[in-house]
């Protein structure tokens, strides 16, 4: 019996053991730039959809209404599309080294329930760049984000035309961003021109009275 008992608590040693020295090795690359293991997506994923299985809402509330996807609309707009995109819309640049990648939602809104969907979107999933967005929305807001998503596949001209604005939108704010700064430094070296300009003509005065 009592072999039996050593031979659990070494095992059991020995399972902790391993992936801790593997972790404290460095052997594991952490950079966004490495990509994950099938080993590693496997277990994510299975961690989360675990997670929510205990913790998403027992029953959608998603609003039937015209009104309700045009709201959602707006805030995938401003909060959404610069990483996943839409269809016919490009995610920006920087959302290329998102890892693991935001998923183009149009292709995976069958892999969720609304639930799943509200959740998501409310808590985030920390360690993926997917931020949470309830501490700033309400409920019935992110209920109608989600009545937008089911939308995605089947969206209008002037829908997706929103959405390119958007990201247009947001290219123009890094531009003059951009500009102001450079404009900003340009008029402190004018300033600065302008004021050793004076001091030389002070000096020089002096001089001449001298």
């Amino acid at each position: 019996m009592k072999r039996i008992i050593w031979t659990a608590i070494v095992t059991a040693l020995i399972i902790v053991a391993i992936p801790v020295l593997i972790v404290a090795s460095g052997a594991i690359n952490m950079a966004a730039t490495s990509q994950p293991s099938d080993f590693e997506q496997t277990v994510a994923t299975f961690a989360v959809q675990r997670s929510m299985a205990w913790r998403i809402p027992e029953k959608s509330a998603v609003p039937d209404s015209d009104d309700a996807v045009s709201h959602g609309l707006t805030h995938y707009a401003s909060m959404c599309v610069r990483c996943h995109g839409g269809p016919g819309v490009e995610p920006e640049k920087f959302a290329l080294g998102l890892n693991p990648p935001a998923p183009a939602l149009e292709k995976h809104l069958d892999d969720f329930s609304d639930e799943e969907l509200f959740w998501i979107i409310k808590h985030g999933i920390r360690m993926t760049g997917m931020p949470s967005f309830g501490r700033e929305h309400s409920d019935e807001e992110i209920w109608s984000m989600v009545a937008y998503l089911r939308t995605l596949p089947n969206l209008t001209r002037a829908q997706k035309k929103q959405l390119k604005e958007a990201i247009g939108e947001s290219h123009a704010n890094t531009r003059e961003g951009s500009g102001g700064h450079a404009q900003s430094e340009a008029n402190e070296k004018s300033g600065d021109k302008e004021d050793h300009s004076h001091s030389d003509q002070s000096h020089s005065a002096r001089n001449i009275g001298e």
